[in-house]
């Protein structure tokens, strides 16, 4: 969990696939003290790599830090709020957990988020604009693809 909290102060996008994880756990009737242990987990891979910025330049990180740089010009929040709502119930919906399934439904979560970021800029500029001429961060599709090489290459 805090490699989860690691990825996530890089990348906000990170958050999909741990809520999907916190939506197996709640359906897995783990206990609220260990769902929320994780959770401090998270938040401590979260903000331990963001102090030594924080503290060298703390009124640049208040206007430029990568939840404000990644939230306001990738996709809109009500997106955001979308994906956020459908990890979750994806989580809450695995009923018997196989870790498989779990990984694969965050690959699919995370190839939403980057289409959606990739359908958004193309429909706010052009898709010359944001596919040609690098206006979107294609980047984010690939992200999924550690998720499908695994569960595709994972032997049972």
């Amino acid at each position: 969990m805090f490699i989860g909290g690691l990825l996530l102060s890089t990348r906000t996008v990170f958050a999909l696939p741990l809520l999907l994880f916190f939506g197996i756990l709640l359906s897995k009737r783990v206990s609220l003290l260990k769902i929320i242990g994780y959770g401090i987990l998270v938040l401590v891979g979260y903000v331990l790599p963001l102090v030594p910025f924080f503290a060298i330049w703390p009124e640049q990180m208040q206007t430029e830090n990568p939840f404000i740089i990644q939230g306001t010009n990738l996709i809109p929040f009500w997106v955001i709020a979308i994906l956020a709502v459908i990890a979750l119930s994806i989580g809450v919906g695995i009923r018997s957990y196989d870790r498989q399934l779990g990984i694969f439904y965050g690959g699919i979560l995370l190839f939403a988020a980057g289409l959606a970021h990739l359908i958004w800029c193309a429909a706010t500029t052009s898709f010359t604009e944001a596919y040609l001429n690098s206006g979107a961060d294609i980047s984010y599709l690939l992200f999924s693809y550690p998720f499908f090489g695994y569960v595709l290459l994972k032997e049972d």
